[in-house]
């Protein structure tokens, strides 16, 4: 796992060489980008999501990938005040351990 915000950035290499991740290495970015958030200016994922993209943490292609994985498995979630929230914005624990639930949902990339 990611431990903080430098590991991302040395992990922008395969942005940078148009190599694509695997969801599961997606997703533990976005984890870690959700971790290194201050408070204040954190709200949602998919917020995250474009953020991320925006800084070149991920590319284009990962940041439609991403996207979309996390919107087909929304569930039904809502939060009745701001129903383009799953949860409060800027609660980060449950998006974490929704996080933490589909990083251990993917499967272990083969290699041959």
């Amino acid at each position: 796992m990611l431990k903080d915000t430098s590991d991302i950035k040395r992990n922008q290499h395969k942005t940078f060489n148009n190599q694509m991740r695997t969801l599961k290495e997606l997703l533990i970015l976005l984890r870690q980008y959700i971790i290194d958030q201050k408070s204040k200016e954190f709200y949602g994922m998919c917020g995250q999501i474009e953020e991320m993209g925006s800084i070149n943490v991920i590319n284009r292609a990962e940041n439609i990938i991403l996207s979309k994985y996390v919107l087909s498995n929304r569930k039904g979630r809502v939060y009745k005040p701001l129903p383009a929230y799953w949860w409060k914005p800027g609660n980060k624990p449950p998006r974490l351990r929704w996080c933490d639930q589909h990083v251990k949902l993917q499967p272990i990339p083969l290699c041959l």
